[in-house]
C-alpha cells in the first residue's frame, strides 16, 4: 500500500489526471477521486469520489460525507460545497468547487460513521492560473 506521501507525490508528478487513491488520517479507509478540468485551474472544478475499505468494497459504515476546499499556506478556504450521494453506495458528487487562486490545496472530505464518528481525507491538489 501507498504511503500518503508517495501518493501526495504521484499527484503532482501526474499529468494529464488528477485522479488517484487517499488513505483516511486513520488509515482504516480509501478515497478514490476525479478532479477535472485537467489541468485543474482557478475557477470552479468537477469533483466526484469513492469511499471505500481497505478491501476496496464500499464502506458501508461511512454514512455521509461533507467537501471542503482548503488552502493550506494561505489559512483559507473557498465557497460552500453541497456533497450529494449518487448511484452506487459511497459514491459522492460535489457541486459549487471553486478554487479562488493557484496554489496547492486540500480536498477535505469528511465522512460521518453510523456510530457518529469522523473519517477525514485530505487530498492535495495543484491549482494552476
Amino acid at each position: 500500500m501507498l504511503s500518503l506521501a508517495a501518493v501526495a507525490v504521484s499527484l503532482f508528478l501526474a499529468a494529464p489526471s488528477q485522479a488517484a487513491m487517499v488513505e483516511s488520517l486513520s488509515g482504516k479507509y480509501l478515497v478514490s477521486y476525479e478532479l477535472s478540468p485537467e489541468p485543474l485551474k482557478s475557477g470552479p472544478a468537477e469533483l466526484s469520489y469513492d469511499l471505500r475499505d481497505l478491501g476496496d468494497g464500499p464502506a458501508n459504515e461511512l454514512v455521509k460525507a461533507t467537501t471542503r476546499l482548503w488552502m493550506p499556506a494561505m489559512g483559507h478556504g473557498s465557497r460552500p460545497t453541497k456533497t450529494v450521494e449518487r448511484g452506487a453506495k459511497g459514491h459522492y458528487e460535489v457541486s459549487g468547487a471553486y478554487f479562488l487562486m493557484p496554489g496547492i490545496w486540500e480536498v477535505i472530505v469528511e465522512a460521518q460513521a453510523a456510530d457518529g464518528s469522523v473519517e477525514t481525507f485530505k487530498i492535495p491538489v495543484r491549482v494552476t492560473h
